[in-house]
Protein backbone atom coordinates (compact mmCIF):
# COMPACT_ATOMS: atom_id res chain seq x y z
CA UNK A 1 0.00 0.00 0.00
CA UNK A 2 1.60 3.15 -1.18
CA UNK A 3 1.38 6.67 1.24
CA UNK A 4 1.85 9.45 0.02
CA UNK A 5 2.53 12.59 2.99
CA UNK A 6 1.37 12.73 6.39
CA UNK A 7 -2.59 13.47 5.67
CA UNK A 8 -2.62 10.44 3.57
CA UNK A 9 -0.52 8.46 5.66
CA UNK A 10 -3.51 9.60 8.66
CA UNK A 11 -6.70 9.11 6.41
CA UNK A 12 -5.57 5.73 5.21
CA UNK A 13 -4.61 4.53 8.62
CA UNK A 14 -7.63 5.72 10.95
CA UNK A 15 -9.69 3.09 7.92
CA UNK A 16 -7.18 0.28 9.12
CA UNK A 17 -7.49 1.02 13.15
CA UNK A 18 -11.88 0.63 12.22
CA UNK A 19 -10.98 -2.60 11.00
CA UNK A 20 -9.16 -3.64 13.63
CA UNK A 21 -11.68 -2.89 15.72
CA UNK A 22 -14.04 -4.83 13.61
CA UNK A 23 -12.14 -7.55 13.33
CA UNK A 24 -12.89 -9.06 16.68
CA UNK A 25 -16.64 -9.82 15.56
CA UNK A 26 -15.54 -12.61 13.31
CA UNK A 27 -13.28 -13.84 16.15
CA UNK A 28 -15.23 -14.86 17.92
CA UNK A 29 -15.35 -11.61 20.20
CA UNK A 30 -12.18 -12.23 21.19
CA UNK A 31 -10.31 -9.03 21.06
CA UNK A 32 -7.50 -9.15 17.94
CA UNK A 33 -3.84 -9.39 18.43
CA UNK A 34 -2.25 -5.98 17.43
CA UNK A 35 1.83 -5.98 17.33
CA UNK A 36 3.33 -2.94 15.88
CA UNK A 37 7.37 -3.13 14.90
CA UNK A 38 9.08 -0.35 13.57
CA UNK A 39 9.76 3.29 13.72
CA UNK A 40 6.88 6.17 14.34
CA UNK A 41 6.32 8.80 11.96
CA UNK A 42 6.98 12.07 14.60
CA UNK A 43 4.68 13.72 12.44
CA UNK A 44 1.68 11.60 13.17
CA UNK A 45 1.90 11.92 17.23
CA UNK A 46 0.95 15.52 16.62
CA UNK A 47 -2.58 13.98 15.42
CA UNK A 48 -5.32 13.76 18.25
CA UNK A 49 -7.30 11.11 16.69
CA UNK A 50 -4.16 9.09 16.37
CA UNK A 51 -3.17 9.67 19.96
CA UNK A 52 -6.97 8.68 21.24
CA UNK A 53 -6.39 5.53 18.87
CA UNK A 54 -3.14 4.71 20.88
CA UNK A 55 -4.49 5.36 24.09
CA UNK A 56 -7.56 2.79 23.43
CA UNK A 57 -5.28 0.34 22.55
CA UNK A 58 -2.89 0.95 25.38
CA UNK A 59 -5.62 0.61 27.76
CA UNK A 60 -7.17 -2.40 26.62
CA UNK A 61 -4.38 -4.19 26.41
CA UNK A 62 -4.70 -5.01 22.97
CA UNK A 63 -1.37 -3.52 21.62
CA UNK A 64 2.25 -5.07 22.18
CA UNK A 65 4.78 -2.96 21.34
CA UNK A 66 8.09 -4.51 20.44
CA UNK A 67 10.24 -1.89 21.02
CA UNK A 68 8.77 1.26 22.13
CA UNK A 69 8.08 3.07 25.12
CA UNK A 70 4.38 3.84 25.85
CA UNK A 71 3.45 6.42 28.08
CA UNK A 72 0.92 8.07 29.96
CA UNK A 73 1.79 11.45 27.47
CA UNK A 74 1.65 8.97 24.31
CA UNK A 75 5.13 9.85 23.22
CA UNK A 76 5.07 7.41 20.13
CA UNK A 77 8.81 8.84 19.09
CA UNK A 78 11.62 6.22 18.80
CA UNK A 79 13.67 6.42 21.47
CA UNK A 80 17.22 6.52 19.32
CA UNK A 81 19.36 5.77 22.84
CA UNK A 82 17.50 3.15 24.60
CA UNK A 83 18.55 0.32 24.86
CA UNK A 84 16.48 -2.90 23.98
CA UNK A 85 16.98 -5.19 26.53
CA UNK A 86 14.02 -7.96 25.22
CA UNK A 87 15.74 -8.80 21.51
CA UNK A 88 14.54 -11.97 22.52
CA UNK A 89 11.16 -11.33 23.42
CA UNK A 90 10.70 -9.17 20.28
CA UNK A 91 12.16 -12.45 18.34
CA UNK A 92 9.67 -14.02 19.70
CA UNK A 93 6.60 -11.65 18.44
CA UNK A 94 8.17 -11.92 14.93
CA UNK A 95 8.31 -15.67 14.86
CA UNK A 96 4.32 -15.59 16.04
CA UNK A 97 3.47 -13.17 13.51
CA UNK A 98 5.25 -14.67 11.15
CA UNK A 99 4.09 -18.32 11.82
CA UNK A 100 0.07 -17.29 11.10
CA UNK A 101 -1.67 -18.53 8.58
CA UNK A 102 -3.41 -15.20 7.87
CA UNK A 103 -1.67 -11.98 8.65
CA UNK A 104 -2.31 -8.53 6.57
CA UNK A 105 0.30 -6.25 6.46
CA UNK A 106 -0.05 -3.09 6.14
CA UNK A 107 2.94 -0.78 5.57
CA UNK A 108 2.86 2.79 7.02
CA UNK A 109 5.66 5.45 6.89
CA UNK A 110 8.34 4.10 9.43
CA UNK A 111 6.46 1.32 10.84
CA UNK A 112 4.47 -1.77 9.95
CA UNK A 113 1.42 -2.55 11.67
CA UNK A 114 0.48 -6.53 11.86
CA UNK A 115 -3.53 -7.13 12.71
CA UNK A 116 -3.92 -11.38 12.73
CA UNK A 117 -6.78 -12.71 11.18
CA UNK A 118 -8.41 -15.78 12.21
CA UNK A 119 -8.58 -19.14 10.01
CA UNK A 120 -12.26 -19.70 10.05
CA UNK A 121 -13.04 -15.48 9.02
CA UNK A 122 -15.84 -15.13 6.27
CA UNK A 123 -14.49 -13.31 3.00
CA UNK A 124 -16.11 -10.13 1.45
CA UNK A 125 -17.57 -11.27 -1.43
CA UNK A 126 -19.35 -7.36 -2.59
CA UNK A 127 -19.57 -4.13 -0.61
CA UNK A 128 -22.18 -2.00 -1.52
CA UNK A 129 -21.81 1.79 -0.24
CA UNK A 130 -24.51 4.69 -0.39
CA UNK A 131 -23.11 7.94 0.91
CA UNK A 132 -24.26 11.59 1.93
CA UNK A 133 -22.72 14.04 -0.90
CA UNK A 134 -20.09 16.88 0.94
CA UNK A 135 -20.50 20.16 2.41
CA UNK A 136 -22.92 22.08 0.72
CA UNK A 137 -24.51 25.77 0.86
CA UNK A 138 -27.71 26.23 2.39
CA UNK A 139 -30.59 26.16 0.70
CA UNK A 140 -32.10 29.63 2.04
CA UNK A 141 -31.12 32.61 3.32
CA UNK A 142 -33.66 34.64 5.42
CA UNK A 143 -34.52 38.20 4.97
CA UNK A 144 -32.59 39.00 8.53
CA UNK A 145 -29.48 36.89 7.34
CA UNK A 146 -26.31 38.96 7.09
CA UNK A 147 -24.91 36.61 4.90
CA UNK A 148 -26.23 36.84 1.82
CA UNK A 149 -26.70 34.75 -1.13
CA UNK A 150 -24.04 36.27 -3.19
CA UNK A 151 -21.50 34.45 -0.97
CA UNK A 152 -22.72 31.28 -2.45
CA UNK A 153 -22.19 32.05 -6.30
CA UNK A 154 -18.48 31.28 -5.53
CA UNK A 155 -19.05 27.30 -5.59
CA UNK A 156 -21.84 28.03 -7.92
CA UNK A 157 -24.95 28.99 -6.40
CA UNK A 158 -27.09 28.00 -3.60
CA UNK A 159 -26.84 24.00 -2.29
CA UNK A 160 -23.86 23.57 -4.31
CA UNK A 161 -20.95 21.48 -3.11
CA UNK A 162 -18.38 23.89 -1.25
CA UNK A 163 -14.68 23.51 -1.45
CA UNK A 164 -14.57 21.65 1.99
CA UNK A 165 -17.15 19.47 0.65
CA UNK A 166 -15.12 18.32 -2.18
CA UNK A 167 -12.18 17.28 0.27
CA UNK A 168 -14.43 15.61 2.41
CA UNK A 169 -15.62 13.38 -0.48
CA UNK A 170 -11.87 12.79 -1.74
CA UNK A 171 -10.96 11.50 2.26
CA UNK A 172 -13.80 9.09 2.25
CA UNK A 173 -12.57 7.75 -0.87
CA UNK A 174 -9.38 7.29 0.27
CA UNK A 175 -10.72 6.09 3.68
CA UNK A 176 -12.93 3.42 1.89
CA UNK A 177 -10.06 2.25 -0.09
CA UNK A 178 -7.51 1.54 2.57
CA UNK A 179 -10.18 -0.25 4.30
CA UNK A 180 -11.47 -2.73 1.58
CA UNK A 181 -7.66 -2.59 0.69
CA UNK A 182 -7.18 -6.67 -0.67
CA UNK A 183 -11.11 -6.71 -1.59
CA UNK A 184 -11.59 -4.19 -3.91
CA UNK A 185 -9.64 -3.93 -6.98
CA UNK A 186 -6.19 -1.89 -6.00
CA UNK A 187 -6.31 -0.06 -9.95
CA UNK A 188 -9.79 1.22 -11.09
CA UNK A 189 -11.60 -1.62 -13.36
CA UNK A 190 -14.31 -1.19 -15.11
CA UNK A 191 -15.54 -4.20 -14.96
CA UNK A 192 -15.56 -5.02 -10.89
CA UNK A 193 -16.41 -1.23 -9.96
CA UNK A 194 -19.80 0.45 -10.28
CA UNK A 195 -20.30 3.85 -9.83
CA UNK A 196 -24.01 5.96 -9.61
CA UNK A 197 -25.23 9.05 -8.56
CA UNK A 198 -28.18 11.30 -8.44
CA UNK A 199 -28.86 13.85 -10.95
CA UNK A 200 -28.46 16.76 -8.77
CA UNK A 201 -24.83 18.45 -9.26
CA UNK A 202 -24.04 17.94 -5.33
CA UNK A 203 -24.20 14.87 -5.94
CA UNK A 204 -22.83 13.72 -8.54
CA UNK A 205 -19.26 15.83 -7.85
CA UNK A 206 -19.20 14.69 -4.87
CA UNK A 207 -19.22 11.13 -6.67
CA UNK A 208 -16.05 12.50 -8.83
CA UNK A 209 -14.21 13.19 -5.91
CA UNK A 210 -14.92 10.27 -4.05
CA UNK A 211 -13.35 8.33 -7.12
CA UNK A 212 -10.70 10.60 -7.33
CA UNK A 213 -9.73 10.01 -4.07
CA UNK A 214 -10.17 6.12 -4.19
CA UNK A 215 -8.41 5.53 -7.75
CA UNK A 216 -5.48 7.02 -9.11
CA UNK A 217 -4.20 5.81 -12.56
CA UNK A 218 -1.73 3.08 -12.42
CA UNK A 219 1.00 3.13 -14.86
CA UNK A 220 -0.74 1.82 -18.11
CA UNK A 221 -4.12 3.99 -17.31
CA UNK A 222 -1.57 7.36 -16.72
CA UNK A 223 -3.24 9.73 -19.83
CA UNK A 224 -1.14 13.45 -18.79
CA UNK A 225 1.59 14.82 -17.39
CA UNK A 226 0.68 18.04 -16.83
CA UNK A 227 1.42 18.75 -13.15
CA UNK A 228 -1.85 18.64 -10.83
CA UNK A 229 -3.69 16.22 -12.75
CA UNK A 230 -1.07 13.66 -13.76
CA UNK A 231 -2.71 11.95 -11.09
CA UNK A 232 -6.23 11.83 -11.91
CA UNK A 233 -8.03 9.27 -14.10
CA UNK A 234 -11.25 9.93 -15.41
CA UNK A 235 -14.48 7.44 -14.16
CA UNK A 236 -17.74 6.83 -15.58
CA UNK A 237 -20.43 7.21 -13.33
CA UNK A 238 -23.68 6.02 -14.32
CA UNK A 239 -27.28 8.76 -13.36
CA UNK A 240 -30.37 9.68 -14.79
CA UNK A 241 -33.01 12.57 -14.89
CA UNK A 242 -33.98 13.83 -11.60
CA UNK A 243 -37.72 13.06 -12.29
CA UNK A 244 -37.07 10.02 -14.49
CA UNK A 245 -34.63 8.15 -11.95
CA UNK A 246 -36.19 4.92 -10.59
CA UNK A 247 -33.51 4.73 -8.06
CA UNK A 248 -33.09 8.05 -6.48
CA UNK A 249 -36.65 9.40 -6.30
CA UNK A 250 -37.41 13.03 -5.47
CA UNK A 251 -40.78 13.66 -5.41
CA UNK A 252 -42.08 11.67 -2.42
CA UNK A 253 -43.20 14.93 -0.70
CA UNK A 254 -44.89 16.16 -3.48
CA UNK A 255 -46.21 13.48 -6.08
CA UNK A 256 -46.73 10.59 -3.97
CA UNK A 257 -50.05 10.30 -2.80
CA UNK A 258 -49.59 7.41 -0.56
CA UNK A 259 -46.66 9.47 1.08
CA UNK A 260 -48.76 12.30 1.76
CA UNK A 261 -51.52 10.48 3.04
CA UNK A 262 -49.14 8.66 5.79
CA UNK A 263 -47.22 12.20 6.46
CA UNK A 264 -51.10 13.71 6.91
CA UNK A 265 -51.87 11.41 9.49
CA UNK A 266 -48.73 12.26 11.24
CA UNK A 267 -49.27 15.80 10.86
CA UNK A 268 -53.11 15.44 12.24
CA UNK A 269 -51.59 13.14 14.98
CA UNK A 270 -52.48 14.73 18.94
CA UNK A 271 -48.50 14.13 19.53
CA UNK A 272 -47.82 16.34 16.34
CA UNK A 273 -50.99 18.96 17.57
CA UNK A 274 -49.89 19.27 20.95
CA UNK A 275 -45.43 19.64 20.10
CA UNK A 276 -46.96 22.25 17.95
CA UNK A 277 -48.86 24.06 20.51
CA UNK A 278 -45.81 23.89 23.05
CA UNK A 279 -43.78 25.64 20.78
CA UNK A 280 -45.97 28.13 19.03
CA UNK A 281 -44.25 30.93 21.19
CA UNK A 282 -41.06 29.85 20.00
CA UNK A 283 -41.57 30.07 16.65
CA UNK A 284 -43.26 33.49 16.57
CA UNK A 285 -40.27 34.67 18.30
CA UNK A 286 -37.91 33.58 15.59
CA UNK A 287 -40.47 34.22 12.55
CA UNK A 288 -39.62 38.03 14.47
CA UNK A 289 -36.32 37.60 14.25
CA UNK A 290 -35.89 35.61 11.12
CA UNK A 291 -38.32 37.72 9.10
CA UNK A 292 -39.56 34.40 7.55
CA UNK A 293 -43.33 34.87 7.57
CA UNK A 294 -44.63 31.47 7.27
CA UNK A 295 -42.48 30.12 9.86
CA UNK A 296 -43.77 27.05 11.67
CA UNK A 297 -42.07 24.25 13.37
CA UNK A 298 -41.27 21.93 10.93
CA UNK A 299 -39.80 24.56 8.99
CA UNK A 300 -37.66 25.10 11.45
CA UNK A 301 -34.81 23.28 9.91
CA UNK A 302 -34.40 25.95 7.26
CA UNK A 303 -32.67 28.28 9.94
CA UNK A 304 -30.74 25.29 11.27
CA UNK A 305 -29.44 24.16 7.77
CA UNK A 306 -28.18 27.54 6.91
CA UNK A 307 -26.62 28.53 9.88
CA UNK A 308 -24.71 25.06 10.10
CA UNK A 309 -23.32 25.57 6.39
CA UNK A 310 -22.56 29.33 6.90
CA UNK A 311 -20.72 28.47 10.26
CA UNK A 312 -18.87 25.43 8.57
CA UNK A 313 -17.84 27.88 5.96
CA UNK A 314 -16.55 30.54 9.06
CA UNK A 315 -19.12 33.26 8.45
CA UNK A 316 -20.63 34.81 11.43
CA UNK A 317 -24.04 34.34 12.31
CA UNK A 318 -26.40 36.47 14.45
CA UNK A 319 -26.04 35.95 18.07
CA UNK A 320 -29.95 35.36 18.32
CA UNK A 321 -29.18 32.14 16.08
CA UNK A 322 -26.84 30.98 18.48
CA UNK A 323 -28.38 31.72 21.65
CA UNK A 324 -31.44 29.45 20.26
CA UNK A 325 -29.52 26.70 18.44
CA UNK A 326 -29.87 23.81 20.28
CA UNK A 327 -33.97 24.34 20.55
CA UNK A 328 -33.84 25.03 16.77
CA UNK A 329 -31.91 21.41 15.83
CA UNK A 330 -34.67 20.07 18.03
CA UNK A 331 -36.80 21.12 15.64
CA UNK A 332 -35.16 19.79 12.56
CA UNK A 333 -34.75 16.67 14.24
CA UNK A 334 -38.63 16.21 15.30
CA UNK A 335 -38.68 17.22 11.13
CA UNK A 336 -36.49 13.79 10.23
CA UNK A 337 -38.38 11.86 12.75
CA UNK A 338 -41.56 12.74 11.77
CA UNK A 339 -40.96 11.53 8.05
CA UNK A 340 -39.50 8.60 8.56
CA UNK A 341 -40.70 6.99 12.23
CA UNK A 342 -42.80 4.01 10.06
CA UNK A 343 -41.96 1.70 7.14
CA UNK A 344 -45.15 3.26 5.79
CA UNK A 345 -43.23 6.60 4.74
CA UNK A 346 -39.95 5.57 4.96
CA UNK A 347 -39.63 3.16 1.97
CA UNK A 348 -40.60 5.80 -0.10
CA UNK A 349 -37.09 7.32 0.41
CA UNK A 350 -35.08 4.40 1.49
CA UNK A 351 -37.03 1.34 -0.24
CA UNK A 352 -35.87 1.75 -4.07
CA UNK A 353 -32.30 1.92 -1.98
CA UNK A 354 -32.98 -1.19 0.23
CA UNK A 355 -34.37 -3.09 -2.98
CA UNK A 356 -30.67 -2.48 -4.65
CA UNK A 357 -28.69 -3.53 -2.15
CA UNK A 358 -30.85 -7.06 -2.05
CA UNK A 359 -30.53 -7.14 -5.66
CA UNK A 360 -27.02 -6.77 -5.82
CA UNK A 361 -26.29 -9.76 -2.91
CA UNK A 362 -28.93 -11.97 -4.69
CA UNK A 363 -27.39 -11.66 -7.69
CA UNK A 364 -24.10 -12.28 -6.85
CA UNK A 365 -25.17 -15.06 -4.84
CA UNK A 366 -26.42 -16.09 -8.24
CA UNK A 367 -22.87 -15.39 -10.08
CA UNK A 368 -24.93 -13.18 -12.14
CA UNK A 369 -22.97 -9.70 -10.50
CA UNK A 370 -19.05 -9.80 -11.62
CA UNK A 371 -18.75 -5.81 -9.68
CA UNK A 372 -16.69 -6.37 -6.42
CA UNK A 373 -18.11 -2.90 -5.58
CA UNK A 374 -21.43 -0.64 -6.04
CA UNK A 375 -20.99 2.86 -5.05
CA UNK A 376 -23.92 5.13 -4.94
CA UNK A 377 -23.66 9.15 -3.94
CA UNK A 378 -27.13 10.58 -2.71
CA UNK A 379 -29.05 12.62 -0.19
CA UNK A 380 -29.51 12.39 3.69
CA UNK A 381 -33.57 11.66 2.90
CA UNK A 382 -32.83 8.70 0.72
CA UNK A 383 -29.93 7.79 3.84
CA UNK A 384 -32.36 8.22 6.86
CA UNK A 385 -35.21 6.23 5.06
CA UNK A 386 -32.47 3.32 4.72
CA UNK A 387 -31.82 3.75 7.74
CA UNK A 388 -35.13 3.44 9.17
CA UNK A 389 -36.12 0.31 7.29
CA UNK A 390 -32.58 -1.64 8.40
CA UNK A 391 -33.68 -0.58 11.86
CA UNK A 392 -30.23 -0.47 13.58
CA UNK A 393 -29.75 1.67 16.53
CA UNK A 394 -29.06 5.68 14.69
CA UNK A 395 -31.59 8.13 16.21
CA UNK A 396 -34.11 9.26 13.13
CA UNK A 397 -31.72 12.64 12.84
CA UNK A 398 -29.75 14.27 9.72
CA UNK A 399 -26.98 12.24 8.34
CA UNK A 400 -23.96 14.16 8.60
CA UNK A 401 -22.36 15.22 5.42
CA UNK A 402 -19.72 12.56 3.93
CA UNK A 403 -21.81 9.62 5.83
CA UNK A 404 -21.97 5.88 4.48
CA UNK A 405 -23.85 3.04 4.96
CA UNK A 406 -21.60 0.36 3.87
CA UNK A 407 -23.23 -3.35 3.69
CA UNK A 408 -20.83 -6.14 2.92
CA UNK A 409 -22.14 -9.61 1.23
CA UNK A 410 -19.71 -12.10 3.19
CA UNK A 411 -19.41 -16.14 2.58
CA UNK A 412 -17.44 -18.19 5.29
CA UNK A 413 -15.96 -21.89 4.77
CA UNK A 414 -19.39 -23.55 4.37
CA UNK A 415 -20.14 -21.28 1.41
CA UNK A 416 -22.85 -20.34 4.32
CA UNK A 417 -23.56 -16.26 2.94
CA UNK A 418 -23.96 -13.55 5.54
CA UNK A 419 -24.66 -9.75 5.50
CA UNK A 420 -22.79 -7.34 7.80
CA UNK A 421 -24.01 -3.41 8.11
CA UNK A 422 -21.18 -0.74 8.65
CA UNK A 423 -21.77 3.14 9.57
CA UNK A 424 -18.92 5.90 8.86
CA UNK A 425 -20.37 8.47 10.57
CA UNK A 426 -18.81 12.20 8.76
CA UNK A 427 -19.99 14.11 12.14
CA UNK A 428 -19.73 17.25 10.62
CA UNK A 429 -16.31 17.57 9.52
CA UNK A 430 -14.85 14.60 12.31
CA UNK A 431 -15.45 11.83 10.88
CA UNK A 432 -15.80 8.30 12.88
CA UNK A 433 -13.96 5.41 12.54
CA UNK A 434 -16.24 3.10 10.01
CA UNK A 435 -18.03 1.00 13.17
CA UNK A 436 -20.54 -2.30 12.52
CA UNK A 437 -23.81 -1.90 13.57
CA UNK A 438 -26.59 -4.70 14.25
CA UNK A 439 -29.74 -4.99 12.62
CA UNK A 440 -32.52 -5.32 15.53
CA UNK A 441 -33.57 -8.96 15.30
CA UNK A 442 -30.75 -10.32 13.93
CA UNK A 443 -26.66 -10.97 14.74
CA UNK A 444 -24.51 -8.42 13.71
CA UNK A 445 -23.26 -10.91 11.46
CA UNK A 446 -26.33 -11.64 10.16
CA UNK A 447 -27.21 -15.25 7.97
CA UNK A 448 -28.44 -14.23 4.64
CA UNK A 449 -31.77 -15.61 5.21
CA UNK A 450 -32.33 -13.81 8.38
CA UNK A 451 -31.43 -10.40 6.50
CA UNK A 452 -33.55 -10.77 3.41
CA UNK A 453 -36.69 -12.28 5.55
CA UNK A 454 -35.83 -8.69 7.77
CA UNK A 455 -36.22 -6.74 5.02
CA UNK A 456 -38.43 -8.44 2.21
CA UNK A 457 -41.45 -6.28 3.01
CA UNK A 458 -39.54 -2.88 2.91
CA UNK A 459 -38.27 -2.97 -0.12
CA UNK A 460 -39.88 -0.81 -3.03
CA UNK A 461 -39.17 -2.20 -7.01
CA UNK A 462 -41.67 0.01 -8.19
CA UNK A 463 -42.06 3.58 -6.60
CA UNK A 464 -44.75 5.01 -9.22
CA UNK A 465 -46.93 1.93 -8.95
CA UNK A 466 -46.14 1.87 -5.27
CA UNK A 467 -47.20 5.51 -4.83
CA UNK A 468 -50.91 5.22 -6.44
CA UNK A 469 -53.87 4.80 -5.13
CA UNK A 470 -56.12 2.32 -6.14
CA UNK A 471 -58.51 3.87 -9.35
CA UNK A 472 -61.61 2.49 -10.78
CA UNK A 473 -58.85 0.95 -13.33
CA UNK A 474 -57.01 -0.87 -11.13
CA UNK A 475 -59.39 -1.33 -8.13
CA UNK A 476 -59.91 -4.89 -8.45
CA UNK A 477 -55.84 -5.85 -8.94
CA UNK A 478 -55.85 -4.04 -5.88
CA UNK A 479 -58.69 -5.80 -4.00
CA UNK A 480 -57.47 -9.69 -5.34
CA UNK A 481 -53.58 -8.32 -3.80
CA UNK A 482 -55.54 -7.87 -0.39
CA UNK A 483 -57.68 -10.79 -0.43
CA UNK A 484 -54.36 -13.20 -1.30
CA UNK A 485 -52.61 -11.40 1.58
CA UNK A 486 -55.53 -12.20 4.29
CA UNK A 487 -55.81 -15.55 2.66
CA UNK A 488 -51.96 -16.32 3.01
CA UNK A 489 -51.80 -14.48 6.68
CA UNK A 490 -54.90 -16.59 7.72
CA UNK A 491 -53.13 -19.78 6.50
Amino acid sequence: MNFEGQTDSVVKFEALVSQIFNLKIHLKNKDPNICILGDFNTDLERNSNLTEIFNLFVECESLIGADYLFTQKTDFTYKQNRIIKHDKDKTEILRCVTSRKHIINILVPFFILFFLADSQNTTIEHVTVFFRHGNRGPFHIYPTDPNKADYWSRYGGMAELTARGTKQMYDLGQYLKSYYSGVIPKDFDLNKVYVRSTGIKRALISAEAFMAGMYQPNQFQKWNNISGISNWLPIPIQSAPINEDPLFNFNSDFKCQKYQFFKNQSLQSTLHLNITAENEAFVKKIANLSGIQDLDYYKLWIISDTTYNELAEGLNVPQWVLDNFERIIKAKNYGYELDFDSVDKAKFFGGTLLHEINQNIRNKIDNNLNYTISIYSNHDYHLVGLISLLNFTWPLVEIPYASAIVVELRKDSNNNYYTQVLLRNGTYGNPQPMSVVQLNGCEKLCPIDKYLELTANKELSDYLTECEFPTKSNRKSYFEIIIGFLLKFLS
